[in-house]
C-alpha cells in the first residue's frame, strides 16, 4: 500500500460522482414514488411516517418560536423531549424548502432518495484522496453507500442512520488530510467541528458509535504505528478540541438529552436482538437480489428485523482478505485488517451466538455498560466495516493489475443489488379524506386533542397530523419510545394491538377524562372491538370523508370514569385469566407445554386475533415501543405455566392477593424475584406468574370478562 498516492483534483470530480449516485438512487429508491410524489413514499411499515413528522415539526416550531426539542403535539400532556427521539433536526432543516411547497411525504422522499447518494459521495471522497483513482474511488462508493445496511436503513425509513452515515468518511478524510498536513490546524478544527455537530443533530447514535470506533482505531494506529504517534497525539488533541467546540454549540441539545432526567433508564432496545450471527456476514437475507434457498433463514439476526442487515458477501470479503493479504507487511494494511476485524466483532454483539445458542462472552458486553452506547444496536457497526471494506477495494483496484479484475468488480458489486420485489413496489399511507381533503378544519378547532385509531405505532396517524401542519394536537403518537404516562394505562395496549380489556367503557373513558380529549376519530379501514370501541361510552359517530368523528364532552368522557389502580388491577385480572384458559384449552388439545406460547395459542383461535410472540425476550424488547402485545404465556417451572404482562405495584398486590393460592413464583420487575415495590412507585413494569399445575386444571374458565 502506497501511503500517498494522489491528491484529489477537487470538488468537480465528487460533484459528478454524487450526480451518478443520485440517478442511481432515484432510479432503485424513487421509481414508485414517481407515479404519485405526493402520497407514495420511499420505505415500509411506520417509522417513515415519523419522520415525515419530523420534518414538519421542525420548521413550524422554530417558525412558532417554539422549544423545538420539547412537544406537546403528540402524547399530548406528556411534554416529549424530542432530544431522545430519533428527531432528525439537521435533515429535517436543510429539506424544509421542499416540505413547506411540496408537503412532507415530499421532503421526506427528498431525503430518502438522497442519503445512499450522499453517503456514496462522501465514500468517494475518501477512496479517491487515497487512491487517485476516480474509477476504483466510484466503486468504493458504491459498496458503502448501496450497501445491504444502507439499503435496510432507507427502506426501513430511518433517516437518521441512511443520512447520518454520509459524515462519517468525511471525518476520517479529515484526520488523514490533517496527517499529511493537506489542511491547517484551525481549518480542521472548524471543519471536524462541523461535522459533529451535524452528525449531533442527525443521529445521536451514529455520534458515539463513531466517536467509540474513532478512538479503537486511534488506539490501534497508536500501538502499530509507532512512528506516527507524535502526529497521532496532536490529531487527538485536534480531534478533543473539536468536540469540545461542537459540544458548545449543541448545548441546548445536550441539555435537554443528557440533564433533563428523561434519558432512557434501559437500553431502548435489546443489545443481543440487533447482534448478528457469524453466517449473517456471508449470506444474502431477502433484502438482496441474489440469494440461496433458506438463506434468509441462516443469515437471520438472533431477532430484531430483516432491515438490519449485516450482509458483507463471500467476494468483497475475499477481495478484502487477498488484498491484506497481499500487503500484510505494510503498517497501514495491518492498521485496516485489525480495524475490521474490531468492527465485525462489533457487529455479533454481547454474546457469539450460532443457531440461537450462545457460545462464549464478547467484547461488547461490557462496552453496552457505557453511558449512551447502551443504547445503540451492534449490528449497525457493520456500516463502519463496510466503509473500510470500500476503501480496501479501492486500493485493490487501484493497485497493480490482477486477472480478472473486472469480472470480480461485477461478481461484487451485482451479490449487494437489492431485491427488487422491495425497491419497485409502491409504498403509501391510506389517507381518509377527512385528513386529505382537510375535513379536520371544519369538524375540529385548532389545536383541540385528538384521539386518533388507528393509534401511535399501529398507524399512520403521525402522517396524518404532519400533512395538517400541526392542525390538531393527539393523545397518541410515535416517537419511538412510550411515555411512562401513557404506558400506565391499559386501555393504551388495547389502542395498540386490539387486544380485548375487562370493563372497556371505563377503561376508554378515564383514559379520555385524564388526558382532554376532545374528540375520537376512527378511520374506517380498522377492524375488530377498535372500530367499535367508542361505542361503548354510548357515542354516536358522524360519518366524515371515511373516518367516524365522535365528538366528546367532559361528561361524555368522564361518566364512566374510575381511578387508575382500579383500572390496571381490573385488566390485569382480565389478562391473567384469558391467557390461563387459553393455556387449559392448549392442553385440552394435547398441546406440548414446550411448545405454547401467545402467537401459536393465538394460530389455534385460542386468543384474539393480536400482535402476538412467540419469543417472550423479543417481546420484552419491544414492550416500550408498541410494536408487540405485552402479554405472555408459555412454559414455567416445575411443569408449571408462566403468565406475563406489564402490571403496576397495585395490580401486582392485587393478583397476588387474589391468586396466592395458585401461584408459585412472582417475577416484578421481570427477571428479579418480587419483593415488594418500593413506597411511592407506580410505574408500570413486567410481571411473570408461575401458575401451579394443579390450579391450572382446576382454574374455571366460564367467563373471562365482565
Amino acid at each position: 500500500m502506497k501511503n500517498r498516492l494522489t491528491v484529489s483534483t477537487g470538488a468537480g470530480r465528487a460533484v459528478l460522482a454524487f450526480s451518478l449516485y443520485l440517478t442511481l438512487s432515484l432510479f432503485l429508491f424513487g421509481l414508485p414514488i414517481a407515479f404519485g410524489p405526493r402520497n407514495a413514499h420511499v420505505g415500509y411499515n411506520t417509522d417513515p411516517a415519523m419522520m415525515m413528522w419530523f420534518f414538519v415539526w421542525w420548521p413550524y416550531a422554530v417558525w412558532h418560536w417554539i422549544n423545538p426539542l420539547i412537544t406537546h403535539a403528540v402524547w399530548s400532556g406528556a411534554a416529549c423531549n424530542l432530544a431522545w427521539s430519533t428527531s432528525v433536526p439537521a435533515p429535517a432543516m436543510l429539506f424544509a424548502p421542499v416540505t413547506a411547497v411540496f408537503g412532507a411525504v415530499a421532503g421526506y422522499n427528498a431525503a430518502a432518495v438522497s442519503a445512499p447518494a450522499l453517503c456514496a459521495a462522501s465514500a468517494y471522497v475518501l477512496c479517491d484522496w487515497m487512491t487517485g483513482d476516480s474509477t476504483a474511488s466510484f466503486a468504493g462508493g458504491l459498496i458503502y453507500g448501496f450497501s445491504p445496511y444502507e439499503t435496510g436503513q432507507v427502506l426501513a425509513g430511518h433517516l437518521h442512520m441512511s443520512v447520518g452515515g454520509a459524515i462519517v468518511p468525511l471525518c476520517v478524510v479529515l484526520v488523514l488530510m490533517r496527517m499529511q498536513d493537506e489542511i491547517k490546524a484551525r481549518t480542521f478544527v472548524v471543519a471536524f467541528t462541523a461535522a459533529l455537530v451535524i452528525e449531533c443533530l442527525t443521529s445521536t447514535e451514529l455520534l458515539a458509535t463513531m466517536t467509540l470506533s474513532g478512538i479503537a482505531i486511534l488506539s490501534i494506529a497508536l500501538a502499530l504505528l509507532p512512528d506516527r504517534r507524535r502526529s497521532l497525539m496532536r490529531i487527538m488533541l485536534l480531534v478533543s478540541c473539536s468536540y469540545l467546540a461542537a459540544a458548545v454549540i449543541v448545548s441546548p441539545f445536550l441539555y435537554y438529552a443528557l440533564l433533563r432526567g428523561d434519558m432512557p433508564k434501559e437500553p431502548i432496545f435489546a443489545s443481543s436482538f440487533f447482534s448478528a450471527v457469524p453466517a449473517g456476514f456471508v449470506f444474502p437475507g431477502p433484502l438482496m437480489l441474489l440469494r440461496l434457498p433458506n438463506s434468509g433463514r441462516i443469515a437471520a439476526n438472533v431477532a430484531g428485523n430483516m432491515w438490519e442487515s449485516a450482509y458483507i458477501g463471500v467476494p468483497l470479503l475475499s477481495v478484502a482478505l487477498f488484498w491484506l493479504w497481499r500487503n500484510r507487511r505494510q503498517r497501514a494494511a495491518l492498521l485496516m485488517a485489525v480495524a475490521l476485524c474490531v468492527m465485525l466483532l462489533a457487529v455479533l454483539g454481547p454474546v457469539l451466538q450460532v443457531d440461537r445458542r450462545r457460545i462464549c462472552i464478547l467484547p461488547w458486553a461490557g462496552i453496552q455498560l457505557l453511558p449512551l452506547l447502551q443504547h445503540a444496536l451492534p449490528i449497525r457497526f457493520v456500516n463502519y466495516a463496510l466503509l473500510i471494506i470500500a476503501a480496501i477495494f479501492s486500493l485493490w483496484l487501484a493497485g497493480p493489475a490482477v486477472r480478472m479484475r473486472k469480472a470480480v468488480t461485477a461478481i461484487c458489486l451485482v451479490t449487494i443489488v437489492p431485491n427488487s420485489s422491495f425497491l419497485f413496489r409502491i409504498s403509501a399511507y391510506p389517507t381518509p379524506a377527512f385528513f386529505s381533503q382537510k375535513m379536520y378544519s371544519r369538524y375540529l378547532k385548532p389545536g383541540e386533542n385528538v384521539l386518533v385509531i388507528p393509534f401511535g405505532h399501529d398507524g399512520p396517524s403521525m402522517a396524518w397530523q404532519a400533512e395538517s401542519k400541526m392542525f390538531f394536537r393527539m393523545t397518541g403518537g410515535d416517537l419511538s419510545v412510550m411515555p411512562e404516562e401513557f404506558r400506565r394505562w391499559p386501555i393504551v395496549n388495547t389502542l395498540l394491538t386490539g387486544i380485548p380489556v375487562s370493563a372497556p367503557a371505563a377503561q376508554l373513558g378515564s383514559f379520555l377524562a385524564a388526558h382532554g380529549v376532545d374528540a375520537i376519530v376512527v378511520a374506517d379501514s380498522q377492524q375488530g372491538i377498535l372500530r367499535d370501541l367508542p361505542k361503548s361510552l354510548g357515542l354516536r359517530p358522524l360519518d366524515l370523508g371515511g373516518v367516524a368523528l365522535y365528538r366528546l364532552t367532559s361528561r361524555t368522557a368522564g361518566e364512566d370514569s374510575a381511578e387508575l389502580p382500579e383500572l390496571q388491577l381490573i385488566a390485569a385480572e382480565g389478562w391473567f385469566r384469558m391467557m390461563v384458559c387459553a393455556a387449559q384449552r392448549f392442553l385440552a388439545l394435547r398441546g406440548e407445554v414446550a411448545t405454547l406460547n401467545p402467537a401459536r395459542a393465538s394460530a389455534l383461535s385460542l386468543l384474539p386475533t393480536s400482535r402476538w410472540s412467540e419469543n417472550q425476550d423479543l417481546l420484552l424488547a419491544g414492550a416500550a415501543h408498541g410494536v408487540t402485545n405485552e402479554i405472555w404465556v408459555g412454559p414455567g417451572a416445575d411443569g408449571g405455566i408462566a403468565v406475563g404482562m406489564p402490571a403496576s405495584p397495585a395490580a401486582v398486590r392485587g393478583l397476588i392477593s387474589h391468586y396466592s393460592k395458585d401461584i408459585d413464583q412472582v417475577a416484578y420487575p421481570y427477571p428479579k424475584r418480587y419483593a415488594g415495590s418500593p413506597a411511592g412507585d407506580a410505574a408500570v413494569h413486567f410481571l411473570m406468574l408461575n401458575l401451579k399445575p394443579p390450579a391450572l386444571r382446576s382454574f374455571s374458565c366460564m367467563r373471562v370478562y365482565k
